[in-house]
């Protein structure tokens, strides 16, 4: 797996206290079950719990109900008045679990 993160996105990421944390967020329409993925430089409650990965000058934890690794997840921030990190998986920002 190699991570790619713009710029803006990994000096975002590194500064002090900071990392990476990608997790599933359910979402259900009529009949199917998407999870579309959450970024956040924070680490969440269940932290503990996540596969590190090693990214270019940051770490990259993932969430465990993960079960299968993008070959290239790409990392951006955006928000001018309030930044936050996005994530997408091989091009997609979900995944069917």
């Amino acid at each position: 797996m190699r991570v790619t993160a713009s710029a803006d996105a990994a000096k975002f990421i590194r500064a002090p206290g900071r990392q990476l944390f990608v997790r599933p967020a359910k979402h259900r329409p009529a009949r199917l079950t998407l999870a579309f993925l959450n970024a956040s430089a924070d680490p969440p409650a269940q932290a503990l719990d996540f596969r590190r990965v090693e990214a270019k000058g940051f770490l990259h934890f993932i969430d465990p109900a993960l079960q299968t690794l993008p070959e290239q997840p790409l990392v951006v921030l955006r928000g001018r008045r309030h930044p936050h990190i996005e994530a997408d998986w091989d091009g997609l920002a979900y995944i069917a679990p």
